[in-house]
């Protein structure tokens, strides 16, 4: 009885044992593979974040590139100020030694003018003299003589006319010449500006692709930028439904150029909003209202945004799908709170924020569900008069507990 009884034990350990041993196998090679897959993934995003850096890189040192061509353009143009400067310098040089050419011509016209005056009373005791003079020889001796003398002074008078003719010329032709100078470099270096106010302007677009208007007008002023608090911030997360399996079925190019339509089609949207891009991490792309300028209507103005975003996903699918083209499944996030924001750091300067706000906009995102756009209660309370939404009940997040969420349907 005692063998059978430790037979039976012998047998029962068998049948439980082996199997519970088999299933935990199972069990650690599921384990296995799983780390495996996350380190592809990581392995994969990492790649996608150093190309992101690269381009930043790249923008920023064009950058620099533009404005030290820009400053040498501008001591080039300096340059050539002072150069027109000196020249302009010679000219009026050379006008006042035409001056005094001209101020020797008019003392040598006073000078004929004393001889002309001199001879004038000559000719007169001349003519005194004919009156007493009965010897028609001499007479016509005289009239001889002062015809000689009206010849010399005509030529006189028609070389001082010349000398003041030529010496008008000479300065008019110069005052053109000067002119016509001064006008070609006028037109040089207002082309000059022209193209030095247009390398800036695109420099300064360049900038305002990195960060928001005020902090760029903040670093322009103070050169540094301090964090702020936002006692009420709304932010947007719109991620990628299994995108780590489907970035496995694409070639990294195809991969990159599809998620550059859906990030281009809500740049595109984004663009003239009081919403400000954060930045994109991945396949997520991160916004937020009320930031950083106050803006107390920003949750209305973000769920409206992600109602937009919502309708771009869907033609894009219908779009992409007539063309046989891969299609994501984007799911979107809302939550509104307190956050920080603000740029850290003294190289590769960026925008972003941070706190639980961020957290919880991510945990909307990640408990929502493709095409559709999922809020916490927060939100709701501030948007209810004006969206009509789905209650879907308490959802647990992991660290938070039971949290509402809601799905938006339309604006009302």
């Amino acid at each position: 009885m005692q063998l059978n009884f430790r037979s039976f034990r012998l047998f029962f350990l068998v049948i439980v044992f082996v199997p519970l041993v088999s299933i935990g196998q199972t069990k650690e090679e599921q384990m296995r593979k799983l780390k495996e897959d996350l380190q592809q993934q990581q392995q994969q995003i990492q790649f996608i974040q150093e190309q992101h850096d690269n381009a930043k890189k790249q923008q920023l040192e064009d950058l620099s590139k533009q404005k030290q061509q820009t400053e040498q353009e501008l001591l080039k143009s300096q340059q050539e100020i002072n150069q027109s400067k000196e020249q302009i310098k010679k000219s009026q040089q050379d006008l006042a030694n035409k001056s005094k050419e001209a101020q020797l011509s008019e003392q040598q016209l006073a000078k004929s003018q004393q001889e002309m005056q001199q001879a004038n009373i000559l000719l007169q005791h001349q003519q005194d003299s004919i009156k007493h003079l009965t010897d028609e020889q001499t007479l016509k001796d005289l009239e001889l003589n002062n015809q000689k003398l009206a010849n010399v002074q005509q030529a006189q008078a028609n070389q001082l006319y010349l000398a003041v003719l030529a010496l008008v010329s000479v300065i008019l032709v110069g005052f053109v010449f000067l002119l016509l100078y001064n006008r070609r470099k006028s037109r040089e270096l207002a082309e000059k500006n022209r193209v030095i106010h247009e390398e800036k302007k695109k420099s300064e677009e360049l900038l305002l692709n990195i960060l928001p208007q005020d902090i760029v007008d903040e670093l322009k002023a103070q050169g540094k930028t301090n964090a702020r608090s936002y006692q009420m911030a709304t932010v947007l997360f719109a991620d990628i439904k299994d995108f780590t399996k489907i970035s496995e079925t694409l070639s990294p190019e195809d991969l990159v150029s599809s998620l550059d339509s859906y990030f281009e089609a809500f740049d595109k949207i984004i663009e003239g909003s009081r919403v400000e891009k954060i930045k994109t991490i991945g396949d997520a792309y991160v916004c937020v209202g009320g930031v950083p300028v106050v803006n107390e209507n920003n949750p209305v103005e973000v769920v409206r945004l992600g109602l937009q975003f919502q309708g771009a996903v869907l033609k894009l699918k219908q779009e992409r799908e007539k063309t046989g083209k891969q299609c994501f499944d984007v799911r979107i996030g809302i939550h509104t709170g307190p956050l920080v924001a603000g740029v850290v750091g003294i190289k590769k300067f960026a925008y972003d924020i941070w706190g639980d706000t961020v957290n919880m906009a991510a945990r909307m995102q990640q408990h929502g569900e493709p095409y559709q756009i999922n809020i916490s209660q927060d939100t709701y309370n501030i948007i209810k008069s004006k969206f009509a939404c789905i209650y879907r009940g308490k959802i647990d997040i992991k660290g938070k507990g039971e949290i509402d969420m809601y799905f938006v349907e339309r604006e009302l």
